[in-house]
């Protein structure tokens, strides 16, 4: 008894705290709380109906609002008409009918008055149970525009910021406020998972790829922006280098060529927009739950300009009576597109449902709604549940609505699944969702491939020469030598890596070594042998001679027969490999065989002279090729001749000379040959000093 009277108080005295209805007429109605029905209550509406009824918010400041909880007109015979305005002359908001769901209704931004109008016809035949619309009202929110007041680092003339994986980045954020901006917050999405908070924050990117970085700035009234910053941020990995030689190892004095492997990777950008969590769907009657994704990875001004450009909307889901359920899409716009219709299906289940009546998942099927769909999801093929039920097969289905009612949504913005449970008893869950979209939508402007910048090799004294990436080391001594190549690319992105050589012993022979002349074209190499080898024992090495660089390096072929070598120039340079077993490598040189002329020299001859007083004798000397016939002339008269001596000279007395006298050379003869002269030399005669006496 006590239990029947706690009951009947609770009945009354929440009856007396019920809102108050207002049904759908021609009066108009201040108020911010209650609910609005159609003109027959809890019942049907009546056939032939015309009612205009304008709601404005009783509280000065506020909008009025509407969430319908159920809608049902007979379709495209009864209409509601919703003006965004206290009359008529307001602009059309939204046309209604059949059972679509209308969205939240509140006025827009541009209208001053915060009231809807409502406009209801009806035929002369059908009627059905009309609406039922909770009211309330809200505080308008004010315009925010959120921005990038700056960063650093900066983002370069093309936009985008350019770093590299593990570098950091502080993101200022700015917004204009259409009141005011006192208390907002700023909530910032970097699109690689992780969140931050702060008008002022600075985020690390420790993955290479393209993100869109947005900031969320809300006020105090829950009011948040209306734009997407969508501050692209390119990071890049460092770029892959490697050093290639033709070996490890390598012979002292002998050159090998490092080359720098250099490679960078392209980036793509991939605009997946981004799966939803799990949502729960309860028993309901006519209550709608939703789930929504955020899209923003598009162009600001991307809009779905072809229904195929919506690839899939694609549900994981599971419900034990798939005929109470409507399914909608709704886009960032308002625009509604019916994925499932009702009624439709009956009891046939969606995905393998738990039917006991808990609150426990079953097992979500994946089903996608997309244009290439033959069938609707009611009408798919079934297979048989855990608990012999049939389900609907995982699967594409036909959109029931098709994707038109979309057209001219923009991609940007929120994308809701709203989920209408029609009828009492059943539940079940959507564990994720996600809309995809055609890649050609995709910025491909964002993708990227850093190029590389610079190549450089630290400096050590054994590179001998650079081209391009690759350099060429050479050692004297033996040991390991270690080179290092550090490589840049466009991003400031850095990588270095390291090679070490060993360096092997050779013989030490002498590397400059004389060159081998011959009178004739016919050489013997071996004579060179004791001059490459210097003070090395020749019976502990093999001395082999080739007739190029790259014939030696080989050790083949060599000179056929180096002690009879034909030069076919005056100057060949013969190449040297000299072995020595008990060294890993052999010491390489090269010499130039070299023609000389071996042709005796022509005869020579000279002449001097000295001075004298006049009416002495002089001295003329002869000298020149020893042995040789000097032929002269004395003051130009007839030829005369003398011989030199062994030594080359001859010293010829002159007659008593009062004046100068010229001895001038004609020729030389020393027996083979006939040279001729014409050097002279001058016996100068000076005068006698003279005296005189007078008495």
């Amino acid at each position: 008894m006590t239990k029947k009277y706690i009951l009947l108080f609770f009945v009354l005295f929440s009856f007396g705290l019920s809102a108050q209805t207002y049904n759908m007429s021609n009066a108009s109605v201040n108020t911010c709380t209650g609910t609005f029905l159609d003109s027959g209550g809890t019942g049907n509406y009546s056939n032939s109906q015309n009612f205009t009824k304008t709601f404005c918010p009783s509280t000065p400041g506020s909008i009025i609002r509407f969430v319908f909880t159920q809608f049902n007109l007979e379709n495209n015979a009864d209409f509601l008409y919703v003006y965004d305005g206290n009359s008529t002359t307001a602009p059309l908001l939204q046309t209604y009918t059949g059972t679509d769901l209308p969205l939240t209704l509140q006025p827009t931004a541009a209208n001053t008055s915060g009231c809807l109008t409502f406009v209801f016809t009806s035929d002369s035949a059908t009627n059905t149970s009309g609406w039922s619309a909770n009211i309330s009202c809200v505080t308008p929110c004010q315009t925010i525009i959120a921005s990038l007041a700056s960063s650093t680092p900066a983002a370069g003339a093309d936009g985008i910021i350019k770093i590299c994986a593990g570098q950091s980045i502080t993101f200022n954020g700015g917004a204009t406020f259409s009141t005011s901006g006192a208390g907002a917050t700023y909530t910032w999405n970097f699109d690689d998972g992780s969140t931050a908070v702060g008008q002022s924050v600075i985020h690390t990117f420790p993955i290479a790829g393209v993100y869109r970085v947005n900031v969320v700035v809300r006020d105090p009234l829950q009011c948040v922006n209306s734009n997407y910053i969508n501050q692209v941020v390119q990071v890049a990995d460092p770029p892959s280098v490697s050093i290639y030689s033709d070996s490890d190892e390598q012979c002292i004095n002998t050159p090998l060529n490092l080359q720098a492997i250099v490679s960078t990777q392209t980036y793509d950008y991939n605009c997946a927009p981004p799966v939803s969590g799990t949502t729960y769907l309860p028993d309901g009657d006519g209550v709608s739950y939703e789930t929504s994704v955020v899209v923003d990875c598009f162009d600001s001004t991307t809009t779905l300009t072809n229904i195929n450009q919506i690839q899939s909307i694609c549900l994981n889901m599971e419900h034990s009576f798939i005929g109470d359920l409507r399914i909608e899409i709704i886009s960032p716009s308002g625009q509604v597109s019916e994925l499932k219709a009702y009624p439709g299906g009956g009891g046939t289940y969606l995905g393998d449902a738990n039917d006991d009546g808990s609150t426990t998942p079953g097992v979500g099927f994946n089903y996608c709604f997309a244009m290439t769909g033959t069938v609707i999801l009611q009408n798919g093929p079934t297979t048989t549940a855990s608990d012999g039920n049939a389900t609907i097969q995982a699967g594409t289905y036909l959109p029931s609505g098709g994707f038109t009612p979309l057209l001219g949504s923009p991609l940007n913005g929120v994308w809701t699944i709203r989920v209408t449970d029609e009828q009492a008893i059943d539940n079940g869950y959507i564990f994720n969702w996600q809309i995809n979209f055609a890649p050609s939508l995709t910025p491909t402007s964002l993708s990227f491939t850093p190029a590389i910048t610079s190549v450089t090799w630290v400096a050590d004294p054994t590179i001998t020469g650079t081209s391009g990436t690759t350099v060429t080391v050479e050692s004297p001594t033996s040991g390991a030598v270690c080179y290092s190549v550090l490589v840049t690319n466009s991003f400031g992105c850095a990588a270095t890596t390291s090679k070490c050589i060993d360096f092997l012993d050779a013989p030490a022979i002498n590397l400059t070594p004389d060159d081998l002349e011959s009178c004739t074209n016919v050489f013997n190499l071996n004579d060179e042998i004791s001059e490459i080898l210097g003070t090395l024992n020749p019976s502990d090495y093999d001395v082999l001679f080739f007739a190029s660089e790259a014939d030696a390096l080989a050790g083949s072929p060599q000179i056929p027969s180096p002690t009879n070598f034909i030069a076919t120039g005056t100057v060949t340079t013969i190449y040297v490999k000299v072995e020595d077993f008990t060294l890993s490598c052999p010491a390489y040189v090269s010499f130039d065989a070299v023609i000389i002329d071996c042709s005796p020299p022509d005869p020579t001859a000279s002449v001097t002279a000295n001075t004298i007083c006049s009416g002495t004798t002089g001295t003329v000397t002869f000298t020149g090729t020893p042995n040789a016939v000097v032929t002269y002339t004395v003051d130009s008269g007839s030829n005369q001749t003398i011989t030199l001596d062994a030594a080359g000279q001859y010293v010829l007395t002159t007659p008593i000379l009062t004046v100068n006298s010229t001895y001038t050379l004609v020729s030389v003869f020393d027996g083979t040959t006939t040279a001729p002269l014409t050097a002279s030399a001058t016996v100068t005669v000076t005068a006698l000093p003279t005296a005189s006496i007078s008495g």
